[in-house]
């Protein structure tokens, strides 16, 4: 599945970090609030004009961003891997 900007995700999807695609200042504040390749987040929220709520998978940690911002973290579908 091709990589999507994460304001396109659901709310109850998880979704895994691909990319951040943004300016170095914005891009070092994403990475300092726990935003990185392959970190796996949950949409709690999103709603039309509103920040989008995120989860991260694992720490109970939970982030709201602008929309604006969203816009620069590619996802991809998460889907958990079986433990044999």
């Amino acid at each position: 599945m091709q990589p999507f900007p994460l304001i396109q995700a659901k709310p109850t999807q998880r979704v895994q970090v691909v990319e951040l695609q943004a300016e170095a200042a914005l891009l070092e504040r994403l990475r300092g609030m726990g935003f990185g390749r392959g970190r796996v987040l949950e949409v709690l929220l999103e709603e039309p004009s509103r920040p989008l709520i995120v989860g991260f998978v694992g720490s109970g940690q939970r982030v709201a961003l602008a929309q604006e911002i969203a816009q620069f973290i590619l996802v991809r579908l998460w889907v958990a891997e079986e433990v044999l």
